[in-house]
């Protein structure tokens, strides 16, 4: 959502709109979800704890190409994968509803975030330097997220969370 106040092009504009509602949209879709099963999730602070690390690399980006690339392309790529896995581990624990919600909303929600970073990508991303710019802020953003999962795994045994 900071990104759209700063960034020129239409197209980036509502790019990035798109995904902020689309990411509004699923996190009320699982916080309906948790209810169902039981969790109220209302007096749950998301943001007690401050922003992550990734979060944190993502407010740094200034320019276009970086921003597509480590947010829509590469943040939306590894969401897609977590997410497929999610789906399976629900089906295996007999959680239908939960893979449900993933399989037919959330994942392909995340699927076309990544191909709309990607066509951004194949727009902006024109020149040397700009391709490097995107490898570069693409190649953080994969680290980053191996950090943390590589932590939730130590810290809390969690290795199979959802992507978005």
């Amino acid at each position: 959502a900071r990104w759209m106040v700063t960034s020129d092009d239409p197209d980036v504009k509502l790019a990035f709109a798109r995904q902020v509602g689309d990411e509004a949209k699923h996190y009320r879709l699982v916080v309906e979800r948790l209810r169902e099963l039981g969790f109220d999730a209302r007096g749950f602070n998301p943001l007690a704890k401050g922003y992550g690390p990734l979060f944190q690399y993502l407010a740094t980006l200034r320019t276009t190409v970086e921003r597509v690339a480590a947010g829509q392309f590469t943040r939306e790529a590894i969401a897609v994968v977590k997410n497929r896995q999610f789906i399976e581990f629900c089906e295996r624990a007999g959680d239908k509803g939960t893979a449900t919600l993933y399989r037919d909303i959330i994942e392909p929600d995340e699927r076309y975030h990544h191909e709309l970073g990607r066509s951004l990508l194949l727009r902006f991303a024109t020149t040397a330097e700009a391709q490097e710019e995107a490898r570069r802020a693409a190649a953080r953003t994969l680290s980053l997220a191996e950090e943390l999962q590589t932590a939730a795994l130590k810290t809390a045994g969690v290795h199979h969370a959802p992507g978005c």
